[in-house]
């Protein structure tokens, strides 16, 4: 059910109807923890969607928050580097450029 829902996220955003995009993104998101709980790389992979969602809606405060949280998780069952990791790392680091923080960028990336 929630990756029909993170599929329907998509078509809703092409339509333009974000805030029915992120309603839908935050119900998969819940789902998604719910039946496989939250440490593991798709309820990180659904925070990184949502942090998104959140983002088009200029909630970005939210979706920074959203994207520090899934990059712990990622951290943490992935001690090792994992390329999960490095999308976080560029979503908050874009995150930082958007607010015209680019040294807080700059450190991201080079993460």
């Amino acid at each position: 059910v929630a990756v029909l829902l993170s599929n329907m996220v998509g078509i809703l955003g092409q339509q333009g109807k974000e805030a029915e995009a992120l309603a839908m993104q935050e119900k998969s998101t819940d789902i998604t923890r719910r039946t496989v709980g939250s440490e593991c790389d798709s309820y990180a992979l659904s925070l990184l969607n949502l942090g998104t969602a959140y983002k088009s809606q200029g909630m970005v405060e939210e979706s920074l928050a959203r994207y520090k949280e899934g990059l712990e998780i990622v951290r943490r069952i992935h001690p090792e580097r994992h390329s999960m990791e490095g999308r976080f790392l560029e979503h908050i680091a874009q995150f930082y450029t958007d607010q015209g923080k680019y040294e807080e960028a700059l450190a991201m990336l080079k993460k």
